[in-house]
Formats: C-alpha cells, sequence, structure tokens
C-alpha cells in the first residue's frame, strides 16, 4: 500500500468496525470489490475505497455513526457540508488533503476519503423506468455545474454543457438540487426490487445488478481485514469491468481521480492556505515505453532535468499535472493518454498526427497547436502556477495563453537556440518572450543577467542534480582507460566532432566512447566522420548509440573520464552550461572541459580538467593528465548541490505566495 491508500485503508477498517457494532450490512463494491476478489486488497494503481449500503442501512448509518466517530473523521453529505455535490456520503480524515480538481474551488471538506454509496430499488413498469432515467439525466446535468468544467477527463460536449449549466444558475442550487434527486431514487425499496441501483456512481446501467447478486453478501478478506462483498460478486465483476481477470495496459493503471494537492500529514485547510493551487508543467516530455508512439522529445539532457525539477516540485510538496507537447514523428497518428506517474504526478499526452508529406505535416503541427492552446485553456484557471520548458515551438502558444489568463509563469530557460544557430533575430524573439514570465530558473548566472533585466524572482540549476539509483564498482571493470563523451551530436556546437579528433592523440591502452543523439542525418554524418578518424587511431573509438537511465549510469560507472569539448569560441557558451557535466561527477568520473567561463563561475567550476586551446592535441593531454586512480569528489559535490538549490527553489515558489 502506498501511503494514501493506508490512510484510506484506516478509514475502512473504522467503517467496518462501525458497522458490525452498529449491526449494519454493507458491501465492498466497484474498484474495492474487484480488489478484493483479485488481489486481496487494494488494486495496485486504486486511488479511493468504495462501500454500498441498501438504502434503509445506508439512512441508518448517516443517523447513528457520527455519535461513534473517532476524533478527526468527518461523515460528508450534502446536508452536512452544503457545497458537498454528490448523492453519496464520504468518510473523511480531518487531518489530511485529498483535492480533487473537479471540485477543488468548492468550499466543503477536502480530507482523504471512503465513498458510502447508497443502494436503491428500481421499477418493473418499463414507462416507470423510462421516466426515471429522464429525471436522473436531468439531475445529473444541472450537477455538472458544480464541477469545475476544467476537469481533463470531460470531453468537450460535457465541459460545454457545464458552462451552459452554471450560466443558468445551477451552481448555486447544488443541495436542493441533491435532495430533489435523492428524493426520486429512494422511492423504491432494494429489499422488494428485483434490481439493485447504485445511481450514485454515474456509470449508467453497469451499476444496475439483480438482487440476488447482492444477496447476503459473503466474506472476504482486504489487506488482511474481514469484509462484505456481494454474494455473487463475480457476476457483478463481469458486468462492471469485463473480463476483470485480465490486468489493463499499462497507460490505464492509472487512479480514477484527478488531484491538485495531496497530502497524508497536514490537514487540508492547512495545505489551501500554503500551497494547494495546481502546478501545471509544459513541456516536450514523455517516457520510455511509449516509445512505439515515436513521440519529438527533448534531448536527453532536458528530460533528465524535467524529471529532476519535477521531483524537486514534488519534494516541496506540489502536486503535478504535466502537459506533454510532444508530438508524433512517426507515419501512425497517436492518441491521447492520461497516466499516474506516482501519488502527486499526473501525465496528459495530447493525440498527434502522423507525418506523411510536407503539406500534412504543416496542417498537422498547425492543429497540435490550436489543440494545445484550448487545451491549456480548460486546464489553466486564474491563480494557477504553470512552469514551461523553453522551446521555439511553445512560444506562441504561451503568448497567447498570457493574454486571455491570469497565471504565473515559470520559464526553465535553458539557452538561446538563436545563439546556437547564430541568428540574431531568433535570440531577440526569445527575450521579448522571457519578459512574459514572473519567474525563471536558469542554468547559469550569466543566461540570468542576460534574460531576467527585471530582478525577478529565480533560481539556478545547472542540471539535474540527481545521483545513480544503480551503483557499479568502485573501478572500472573494462581494461584500459575509458573516456566518454555523451551529448549532443549537432555540429554546430561541436563537442562529438571535438572529441573524435582528440582520440587520434591518444596512445593505444585508452578508449574513447561516443554516446549520444541528433536528427537521422546528423547520426549518419558523425558514424561517416567516426570511421574515417578510426584509420588515424592507436587508441579504440567507438559509438555507442543512446542510453537512459540506469543503464547510461552504468555505463559512466565504467569510465573513467567524461568530456565536455563543445567549441568554446560559440556564442551559446556565453550563458549556456554544459549539463553533461554534472552525471559524469555523479557517476564517479572526472571531468575534462573546455575553459567556459559559464563552467568556471559555477558552482563545479573547481571540479573538471581544463584546457585552453580548442584543439586535439590539448584536448588529449588534459586527458592523459588524469590518472584512473585520481580522487574522485563528484557524488558528494552533486548532493550539495541538490541541497542548495531545494532551498533557492521554495524561496522562488513561496515569492507567489508572499
Amino acid at each position: 500500500m502506498n501511503q494514501v491508500q493506508q490512510k484510506q485503508f484506516e478509514l475502512l477498517s473504522c467503517f467496518v468496525r462501525l458497522c458490525e457494532k452498529l449491526d449494519i450490512p454493507y458491501y465492498l463494491v466497484c474498484g474495492s470489490a474487484l480488489g478484493a476478489v483479485k488481489y486481496g486488497g487494494f488494486i495496485p494503481w486504486d486511488d479511493d475505497v468504495d462501500v454500498g449500503l441498501l438504502r434503509s442501512d445506508y439512512e441508518r448509518f448517516l443517523r447513528e455513526a457520527p455519535a461513534h466517530l473517532p476524533e478527526g473523521l468527518f461523515l460528508q453529505t450534502f446536508r452536512s457540508d452544503p457545497a458537498y455535490p454528490n448523492l453519496f456520503a464520504k468518510l473523511r480524515d480531518d487531518r489530511t488533503t485529498f483535492v480533487e480538481q473537479a471540485v477543488a474551488h468548492l468550499p466543503m471538506h477536502h480530507g482523504i476519503f471512503l465513498d458510502i454509496f447508497p443502494l436503491d430499488g428500481y421499477p418493473e413498469e418499463p414507462r416507470e423506468q423510462k421516466r426515471l432515467e429522464r429525471r436522473k439525466r436531468r439531475y445529473q446535468r444541472w450537477l455538472l455545474a458544480a464541477f469545475d468544467g476544467r476537469y481533463s477527463r470531460y470531453k468537450l460536449k460535457t465541459r460545454l454543457a457545464v458552462g451552459l449549466m452554471r450560466a443558468l444558475g445551477m451552481h448555486k442550487r447544488t443541495a436542493k438540487i441533491l435532495e430533489r434527486y435523492e428524493k426520486t431514487v429512494s422511492v423504491y425499496d432494494p429489499n422488494v426490487s428485483s434490481v439493485i441501483c447504485n445511481h450514485g456512481n454515474w456509470q449508467g446501467r453497469r451499476e444496475y445488478a439483480p438482487r440476488h447478486w447482492y444477496g447476503a453478501g459473503r466474506a472476504a478478506v482486504f489487506e488482511g481485514l474481514s469484509v462484505r462483498i456481494p454474494s455473487k460478486a463475480e457476476s457483478y465483476l463481469i458486468q462492471k469491468y469485463g473480463d476483470y481477470k485480465v490486468d489493463p495496459p499499462p497507460c490505464e493503471q492509472i487512479g480514477h481521480h484527478v488531484c491538485i494537492a495531496v497530502d497524508t500529514e497536514a490537514p487540508y485547510t492547512v495545505t489551501e492556505r500554503g500551497r494547494s493551487r495546481r502546478l501545471v508543467c509544459l513541456a516536450h516530455y514523455d517516457l520510455p515505453d511509449h516509445a512505439d508512439e515515436e513521440r519529438r522529445v527533448c534531448h536527453p539532457a532536458a528530460l533528465s532535468k524535467c524529471t529532476y525539477l519535477f521531483d524537486c516540485f514534488v519534494r516541496l510538496g506540489y502536486p503535478l499535472y504535466i502537459l506533454s507537447a510532444s508530438q508524433t514523428r512517426g507515419e501512425r497518428t497517436v492518441g491521447g493518454s492520461l497516466r499516474r506517474l506516482d501519488e502527486k504526478k499526473l501525465l496528459e499526452m495530447l493525440p498527434a498526427w502522423g507525418r506523411r508529406g510536407r503539406v500534412h505535416n504543416g496542417i498537422g503541427r498547425v492543429l497540435f497547436s490550436v489543440r494545445l492552446f484550448f487545451r491549456l485553456m480548460t486546464l489553466v484557471g486564474k491563480g494557477d502556477t504553470v512552469w514551461v520548458y523553453h522551446s521555439l515551438g511553445l512560444m506562441s502558444v504561451v503568448r497567447w495563453l498570457k493574454c486571455f489568463k491570469r497565471f504565473r509563469l515559470i520559464l526553465e530557460f535553458e539557452e538561446l537556440y538563436g545563439d546556437v544557430r547564430g541568428i540574431g533575430s531568433v535570440s531577440r524573439r526569445e527575450l521579448g518572450f522571457a519578459r512574459l514570465a514572473d519567474a525563471y530558473i536558469f542554468p547559469t548566472e550569466a543566461l540570468h543577467e542576460r534574460v531576467n533585466t527585471k530582478g525577478k524572482p529565480y533560481a539556478v540549476a545547472h542540471g539535474a542534480y540527481t545521483l545513480p539509483s544503480v551503483s557499479g564498482a568502485s573501478e572500472p571493470e573494462r581494461d584500459g582507460i575509458h573516456v566518454v563523451y555523451a551529448g549532443t551530436l549537432d555540429p554546430h556546437k561541436g563537442g562529438v566532432y571535438a572529441a573524435m579528433d582528440a582520440a587520434t592523440h591518444l596512445p593505444k591502452g585508452y578508449h574513447v566512447h561516443i554516446l549520444g543523439t541528433g536528427t537521422p542525418q546528423q547520426v549518419r554524418d558523425m558514424r561517416t566522420y567516426l570511421e574515417q578518424v578510426k584509420l588515424a587511431c592507436a587508441c579504440e573509438l567507438t559509438y555507442d548509440g543512446v542510453l537512459h537511465g540506469d543503464a547510461y549510469s552504468r555505463f559512466l560507472q565504467g569510465c573513467h573520464i567524461g568530456l565536455s569539448t563543445q567549441d568554446p569560441r560559440g556564442a551559446f557558451n556565453a550563458t549556456s552550461f554544459p549539463s553533461k557535466i554534472l552525471p559524469y561527477m555523479a557517476n564517479g568520473l572526472r571531468v575534462v572541459s573546455a575553459r567556459i567561463p559559464v563552467v568556471e563561475q559555477s558552482r563545479v567550476g573547481g571540479e573538471p580538467v581544463y584546457y585552453d586551446e580548442p584543439t586535439p592535441t590539448a584536448i588529449a593531454r588534459a586527458i592523459r593528465s588524469v590518472g584512473p586512480h585520481d580522487e574522485r569528489r563528484g557524488p558528494a559535490v552533486i548532493a550539495e548541490l541538490d541541497r542548495a538549490f531545494l532551498t533557492d527553489l521554495k524561496r522562488l515558489m513561496d515569492a507567489d505566495t508572499e
């Protein structure tokens, strides 16, 4: 069990004790019944607990249970909490926080909860059934007005219906609507009806089951706790979930509650005063298990930086909604998806057209940008904070969003792409866009001085201050001295070509590894050049592809020296930090770097071995000056940088509430 499930299990244990004390029968229903049958407890990715009581037992529980509840628990209904917009009850924990996106704006209890559903009967006459269904649909449409129309799971037509109902003022009449709704469905006694209905769960006829499926219930075990489930639980689960014995695909293994704040230790009242406002993250971000979609994503170093910053935000207590701006490079059109990465991170991928020709691709890019803009319009609200990883392709979308929405923009600004490409007009556009930001995260103080002319809040992170999760041998197991260049293959930066040229001046016993990514053409050009250089090398020179995660860390831990050999004459070096230095240090490598002011003046400036002339001879001389047994302080330095940055980031985020 994770921390949220542990709290929910405590609520379930309390509920079961109360029902036994009051002699009230109950059933585990929905996903909790599935979990009890299939897993003997929680579905691993589930994020709530569901129980059901026949209407008469439900009403008795609402009357008698409050007097027996332990301190710190609250029985929430539309009567005890008038802003609460559901037909069923919840047992809430006052000492916790679970703010769902769809109801975050409502002044109600937002603690971790257990759902308690009333189970009603159903009319026998077809005409009466149709009448009941019409009235149910009407009440449900009215109730939509109480929910936040930006809720990510709603379809467009549902969000439009929310807006219409709010315009009609239905959101101000929630309690009265629920009272009429409850009166309508509760007239049918489940003890005499042939069908039992869970009207509160909004899933239509999947929640209508023959009475004998529930029956007297039968015993089951839920995380070691003895509980009751429907007598014919298997039939109930097949109707509701189909073949429930087969797990859904990984992309669908997420909880169905979209939250903007979760805290198992702090009460929701404290969290709301502090950090409950949503943090939306926008970047070209993806996960390795989406490889079949061929999404266009950031460079590996940028992905590492994004992942590190996401973890830092979570460590500060901020739940994240990550919206990926990644399109596809393949010919196949890919659909969107929504998945929970962990308790506090949610990732949404938008649908994207496949690439099938210049005109088709151009239309696809335009449509994707329009879709992204409108998705942000529905997702971002007044007072929200939006973190954006700077990209040329996102500037127009974010600029337009700023015209329509009042939100706090934190810009992760790694480099001026115009400087990399040597195009001054692009750099000027980037600087103009940067002025829209309310706060910044930079890789260097030099970039801060150039971009942040208004002195807005900022923090500096040279890259991802992440220590590897795997640990190899203290000394590389391979023979010889292994040198690695891991970075971009972009010829504008020149680092990969300088590393290969230096190999021609290294003696036998050295092995230079090239790791990196680029466009298909850049990879082909690099491979061709590598084969030419190998003819003049006494040492070994190989291209080892692209590695990620633990595989990348293990590879680095088998090397002695990491190269940061980009052309120091490039304009981008005035402000951009070569982030490859950090994973080298984190994995215990000594670093050989061009003498660049942003590196020398950084917090790791005393660690690398520098060369002054960008020539193959000078680079090779610096490599040979490093002994394989030299002291490696890198991991300790990275850990200290992480602690310092987290303090700076907290100061930046707190500036929003001052």
